[in-house]
Parts: structure tokens; C-alpha cells; sequence
């Protein structure tokens, strides 16, 4: 699998995606995977999608409901006081190169990237050098963090609150993907060094022992992009889609409990507002399958807070 990692930037050290992407899948669950895949694929050539060039990964542009995001600076996009302590410690860096050359913050503009720099001139008078970009200034410093020493540039660009403007930008602009993948390393990935976190994180997430069976049992991650990211450097935020049972009413047995495949009820994302993205991803589920009843999980999967029996919701239908 070495062609694939040769044009993604890692979000899993390559020791430890190379560990997942030799997991070995359940035959009769990659039969059904890939037979909704495929499903999945037609949608997105006849409402101008495209495949990845070796097929792992769907593009389909976004054209759902209208979104209203913002910056969720909580527990969904990592720890707020760890944000709240990098965002000091990014300031501190400045100031500190600003003073070795006798200069000091007039301005700090954070979410902008920019820093007006005041210094005295040769005869004592004060002046200010506007717009200096704060990235460019701590470009070599590190910031000490759980996973070690991390560059001080990558937090910087990778704060929700900064990244906020983009995918506004991306959304004003009819430039809004998803990405849907079958493959390992970006299951693996689905929240591991990524802007959010949760309990599939692979290091200390306390579900991590169940993204084996993701990879194992079909599930597919939908990762949230603008169009231009398509190695999914900086995603937006994720979905799962696993695949449940379709309990009918009035059979018993696992031979009337088809496979049908929904995403999971939580979109997570250093945003909130990104329910709509779900719930459009629901429909063109249930566009795509036949058959109509309540899901229930398959027992190998972790179950995201996804009530089955206390769940009215029609899932799926058949279609005309």
C-alpha cells in the first residue's frame, strides 16, 4: 500500500497505519460493503461526483439543506483548555521574537493571522509595521502537548476557531464535499490526530478496540472537506455509516434481517450546526435500499448512542 501513503499527508504515524490497513476483512461483510459501495458510487456519478483514482474514496459535492456553522470550542473539537493553552502559548511565541528584535504587539488579530508590530525608529518615534502574518513568525517554533512537541504552524492553522472562515467560505461557495472511503487508514484515522476527538481515538480513545472491528465488519467514513482537499488534510469534520439489521415486523431469524447501511446520529466536527450534512446523508441512504423497519446494531460494532428500541424513526423504504 505504499502508492497510497506517497500522496496523503499521515494523519496515523506509518508504523501504525500500515497495522490497520493490513487488517483482513469479514468476506461476507466486504461483499455487502462493497455492494452498497457501489451504490453509492453511481449516486455520486449522476450528481456530479467522482471515485479516487484507485476507488477507495467517493467525492459527492454537498447540496443539502443550508448549514449555519460555527467554531465549537468544547470537548467535540478536543479539549477547550488545551485549545485555550496553545492559543496563549502561539502569543507568548510572538512576543517573545518580537522583543529579541526590540519590538513589541500592537495589535493582535488571531482569527485573521495577523499582528501589528510596533518598534521605534532611530530617533525614538514609534511606529507600527500592520499586517505581519503571525504563521510566518513562529514558523520553527514547537509547543509542548499530550502527543509530544507539535509544531507551533500546524495548531496555528488547524484551530477550529481559525478554520471556522473556511468552511463558511466553502459553503457560501458551493464548495462543500464529502468524501466517502472504504478505506482502512481513513476509518483508522476517523478520529485520530484530527481537529475533534472522541472515543475511537486508536491511542486513548476508550472505544479504540472497536475500530478494528469498523474496519472488519463494513463501516465506511464519510469525512466533511472543501472540494480542493481531497487528501483530506484538514477535513471539517465525520460521520460513520455502518452497516445494521433491518428488523421487520413479523419475521424472525437472520435470514429476514437484511443488511442496510445508515450513518451513525453524530457528525463530530470542531462545529456545531453540521447536522444537515447528516440527515442529507441519511436520505440518500434510504434512497439507495430497499426494504422498511426499525435497525438494530450488529453486536461486533460499537453502538454511537444509537437507541434501537427506543428509536421510532423510520429508517428505511423501498424505492419506486
Amino acid at each position: 500500500m505504499k502508492d497510497l501513503f506517497s500522496y496523503i499527508m499521515e494523519a496515523l504515524p506509518y508504523n501504525t497505519a500500515k497495522e490497520y490497513v493490513n487488517i483482513k476483512r469479514d468476506k461476507k461483510a466486504e461483499g455487502y460493503m462493497m455492494a452498497f459501495f457501489d451504490e453509492l458510487g453511481k449516486y455520486a456519478m449522476e450528481h456530479g461526483g467522482k471515485y479516487s483514482r484507485n476507488k477507495y474514496r467517493i467525492y459527492l459535492p454537498y447540496k443539502g439543506p443550508s448549514i449555519d456553522v460555527a467554531a465549537d470550542d468544547s470537548a467535540s473539537a478536543g479539549s477547550a483548555s488545551e485549545w485555550t493553552t496553545n492559543r496563549e502559548c502561539i502569543k507568548n511565541l510572538v512576543s517573545l521574537a518580537l522583543e529579541e528584535k526590540g519590538q513589541w504587539i500592537d495589535k493582535w488579530d488571531y482569527i485573521a493571522g495577523t499582528v501589528d508590530v510596533a518598534f521605534k525608529d532611530q530617533q525614538g518615534n514609534v511606529k507600527v509595521r500592520q499586517g505581519q502574518k503571525i504563521g510566518r513568525i513562529i514558523s520553527k517554533d514547537t509547543i509542548p502537548t499530550a502527543r509530544g512537541n507539535v509544531s507551533a504552524l500546524d495548531i496555528f492553522s488547524n484551530d477550529p476557531i481559525r478554520m471556522g472562515k473556511s468552511i463558511r467560505s466553502a459553503i457560501s461557495g458551493g464548495d462543500l464535499w464529502l468524501v466517502i472511503s472504504n478505506h482502512a487508514y481513513d476509518i483508522a484515522g476517523m478520529s485520530t490526530n484530527r481537529n475533534w476527538t472522541s472515543c475511537m481515538n486508536i491511542f486513548n480513545g476508550i472505544n479504540k478496540e472497536y475500530v478494528e472491528n469498523d474496519i472488519k465488519y463494513g463501516t465506511l467514513v464519510v469525512y466533511v472537506i472543501d472540494k480542493n482537499d481531497t487528501n483530506i488534510n484538514q477535513p471539517y469534520g465525520r460521520v460513520l455509516i455502518k452497516p445494521y439489521k433491518l428488523q421487520r415486523t413479523g419475521y424472525i431469524g437472520t435470514d429476514a434481517a437484511p443488511i442496510i447501511y445508515a450513518p451513525e446520529p453524530t457528525v463530530y466536527s470542531p462545529y456545531v450546526g453540521m447536522n444537515p450534512i447528516r440527515d442529507w446523508l441519511k436520505g440518500i441512504c434510504q434512497e439507495l435500499q430497499e426494504g422498511d423497519g426499525k435497525l438494530r446494531s450488529l453486536r461486533v460494532l460499537y453502538n454511537d448512542n444509537f437507541h434501537d428500541k427506543s428509536d421510532p424513526e423510520f429508517h428505511g423504504r423501498r424505492r419506486k
